[in-house]
């Protein structure tokens, strides 16, 4: 992955991927991923189901709420 400064905006990074470069992703999200497995053994199978399906359904339900928000920023912006 490589990150820019937008040269039209310099508040903005632009990220691109780079092609043969997922191995380094994911040596550096494995601590992360430990660490919150870690978290969850802590927990029944059924709390995990329970855990699962709050992250699968709320993930978009956060997504639909940025866009709520944004939505209401481009108009509050247009006005």
């Amino acid at each position: 992955m490589r990150r820019t400064t937008d040269p039209a905006d310099r508040r903005k990074v632009l990220v691109e991927t780079i092609p043969g470069a997922l191995g380094e992703v994911e040596a550096a999200v494995v601590p992360a991923c430990r660490r919150i497995g870690e978290v969850l053994a802590d927990y029944t199978p059924e709390q995990q189901d329970l855990l699962f399906d709050y992250f699968a359904r709320s993930a978009p339900a956060f997504r639909a709420a940025t866009e709520d928000i944004r939505t209401a920023t481009r108009e509050r912006k247009r006005s």
